[in-house]
């Protein structure tokens, strides 16, 4: 089929025309997909699950954090629904792209969509590190920003932990306990600067309960290690650490928060062989 007043080569226009009709199929096929979609009869009923919500600004910060159930996504009677997975948290440390392209479109037709469908996206992420990515278009500014927020948000309340040697559980508040085999946290942050990776032991960072006015005033000591000197700081080498806990709390592990019951850690030294 010619739709060009432009001279092409005929082997062009072939493969041109090829193409065409090719793209024609895929629409088809596509269209016919959907079609089986519509037809499919009602499925197995599925658990009511319950997900967390923020707040639904960001600037808004990330608390008070609500659950939602399955249920309750629906705005009434025979609305459909519409959940979109992003596929952010556990095992994926990293946004997907392809999610995030899309999420970015949906929020320019919202508004259409609304009109029809009850719609929502879910992630395994919890609700700050999902917030926090809001920043990562700013770069290092960014990255400090979103840090600094969480640290302003931390709850100065008590996590009864006793290290070898203590005869008893320390409850005192504190702002954040840490344990490391390395210097550096989140590549920048020289949040253990005694520790080393090869001493077998892990370095306890404990940071009193400092208040919110402290930690903006001590937040550079954060990155050069000074924060080990402020009065309410102290650190230790140890091999083992118990915990006595109520329940489970948040647990960052090398970047991924995770909800854990803490009952002790231990080093094992020579555990491990590595071969360079």
């Amino acid at each position: 089929m010619d739709q060009t007043r432009l001279k092409e080569d005929p082997e062009y226009t072939a493969r041109r025309e090829d193409l065409r009709l090719a793209e024609i199929e895929l629409m088809r096929q596509r269209e016919h997909v959907a079609s089986l979609r519509r037809q499919l009869p009602a499925g197995t009923q599925v658990e009511d699950y319950v997900f967390d919500e923020g707040p639904r600004r960001l600037e808004d910060g990330d608390d008070p954090v609500t659950t939602v159930s399955l249920s309750e996504l629906f705005a009434g009677p025979g609305r459909p629904l519409v959940i979109y997975h992003l596929m952010y948290g556990k095992a994926q440390t990293e946004p997907c792209p392809m999610c995030t392209m899309w999420i970015d479109g949906f929020n320019g037709v919202a508004d259409n969509l609304a009109a029809n469908v009850d719609f929502a996206i879910a992630a395994a992420a919890d609700v700050a590190t999902l917030r926090a990515r809001s920043f990562s278009a700013w770069g290092e500014l960014g990255y400090v920003t979103s840090i600094f927020l969480t640290l302003s948000r931390f709850r100065r309340r008590p996590f009864p932990v006793r290290v070898e040697g203590a005869a008893d559980f320390d409850s005192r508040r504190c702002l954040f306990l840490t344990f490391n085999n390395s210097k550096f946290t989140g590549g920048t942050m020289m949040i253990a600067p005694k520790a080393e990776i090869d001493d077998g032991l892990l370095e306890f960072v404990r940071w009193g309960p400092i208040g919110r006015l402290g930690l903006i005033r001590n937040l550079p000591g954060l990155y050069d290690g000074t924060h080990i000197e402020h009065p309410l700081a102290e650190r230790k080498g140890v091999q083992r650490v118990e915990f006595n806990l109520d329940a489970p709390i948040d647990v960052m592990v090398d970047g991924e928060v995770l909800t854990l019951h803490c009952e002790e850690l231990d080093v094992l030294p020579a555990a491990l062989n590595v071969v360079a």
